[in-house]
């Protein structure tokens, strides 16, 4: 397993390169792919659970008022957002099953975002957190976490909104016994168009980040991991870790239908576009961290594919 991991993160390596037979590169891995999958499948039967919504409620670690009834925190993290941050908090507000609280976190901000925040303040219930200057949205969302009283928590970035039934949909999953819950993204602004939410999978969470930032989820996760990873913030892959970890300590996930994160496109807001060598780099990082979940095979087929879409030009998924 170690030599296929390695052999294909050499190929990686040349390719984004741009030495040797690049058009090998994709047979090397796909040849012994191909060879060790049978013995992969069988070892994953054997470790395989059953999903979230298969777990009888009292097999599973209590992670929530006992009674069942939740309080709903959401976080919003606010750098220099001002001019989107009434569309965030508003559709937070007017959610058909409406946040218990909603915290604004300030990342030291001198734009228009104070003078937002009073107006804000003024029409209705807000918690706010001052950055004095900017910590990163890894160290807001923690921030915003300590300020809070939520049994169940949701991150939401100022330049972005929610669905009007997100936070109904999402709860009624966790309910239900899941311990995430996410939904489909629309994106709009520069680049427009619906990406459904992807069936969760530990599996291929290992492989590639597929899940959002906005995704419901239970405290005593943020507890168990210690939170978002302020070193990750500028590659935007701290919530991507923050999953690995939450499902190597028992997270169940569950993709939600009907309601979708507004991920607003413009050129300063996303985090998501890095280099494949800096990718490369925060794959070993997870395997490092998060050993019961990114194994090496897991990096081999992550390598795989960034030697595919580095031969073709395919568009990577979130991560």
């Amino acid at each position: 397993m170690l030599a296929m991991a390695t052999a294909a993160m050499h190929c990686l390596a040349l390719a984004l390169q741009g030495g040797g037979n690049r058009s090998a590169f994709p047979s090397i891995v796909g040849n012994a792919y191909r060879v060790r999958r049978s013995k992969f499948h069988r070892s994953r039967r054997r470790m395989a659970t059953p999903s979230a919504m298969e777990i009888p409620r009292a097999a599973r670690a209590d992670h929530g008022d006992p009674t069942g009834v939740h309080r709903i925190s959401v976080i919003v993290r606010c750098h220099q957002q001002g001019r989107f941050l009434a569309e965030a908090v508003g559709s937070a507000r007017e959610q058909s099953r409406p946040p218990d609280e909603i915290v604004v976190v300030n990342d030291g901000s001198d734009d228009e975002t104070a003078h937002v925040l009073a107006g804000l303040k003024d029409s209705g219930p807000l918690i706010v957190v001052e950055n004095p200057v900017a910590l990163g949205p890894a160290m807001s969302f923690n921030f915003g976490v300590s300020a809070s009283t939520g049994s169940l928590l949701l991150a939401l970035d100022a330049d972005d909104a929610l669905s009007p039934r997100f936070l109904e949909l999402t709860e009624r999953a966790i309910l239900r016994g899941a311990d995430l819950a996410y939904g489909g993204v629309e994106r709009f602004g520069n680049e427009n168009g619906y990406e459904p939410p992807r069936e969760f999978d530990a599996d291929e969470l290992g492989i590639e980040n597929f899940i959002y930032v906005s995704t419901l989820f239970r405290r005593s996760y943020f507890d168990l991991s210690g939170g978002f990873k302020p070193d990750l913030d500028r590659l935007g892959l701290e919530d991507w870790e923050f999953w690995l970890a939450a499902v190597e300590g028992g997270a169940r996930g569950h993709a939600v239908e009907g309601c979708w994160m507004r991920y607003r496109r413009h050129p300063e807001g996303s985090r998501n576009s890095i280099r494949r060598s800096a990718a490369l780099s925060v794959h070993l990082r997870m395997r490092r961290l998060h050993p019961g979940v990114v194994s090496w095979w897991h990096l081999a087929r992550w390598a795989a594919r960034s030697i595919d879409r580095n031969l073709h030009g395919r568009r990577k998924v979130h991560s």
